[in-house]
């Protein structure tokens, strides 16, 4: 199942081997439950956010020097959250 995040209300939600694409808008699903394989896929403001994290170190290793700062639109990463810990995420690949 792939679905948006951004703007996603529901309560008491189960995502069962969900695909989430997130651009950074606004969200709610308090109590949910992840089944399975669950990724979330970032675009726009969201991947940004994610290269700046990972850049301090907040989001695992810093990527090596590489020249010129990102384009203008970088490409989606994706990630895998833990289930154990449902609130952390965990970066699978970033470029």
């Amino acid at each position: 199942m792939t679905m948006g995040l951004d703007g996603l209300n529901c309560e008491h939600c189960t995502f069962k081997n969900a695909t989430f694409i997130y651009g950074g808008g606004a969200f709610n699903i308090p109590q949910f439950t992840f089944v399975g394989q669950t990724t979330v896929i970032t675009k726009g403001a969201a991947q940004n956010t994610v290269q700046l994290l990972t850049l301090l170190g907040m989001l695992g290793q810093k990527p090596a020097p590489s020249g010129p700062p990102p384009a203008f639109r970088p490409p989606a990463t994706e990630f895998a959250i833990d289930q154990a810990m449902p609130k952390t995420i965990e970066l699978i690949s970033a470029k």
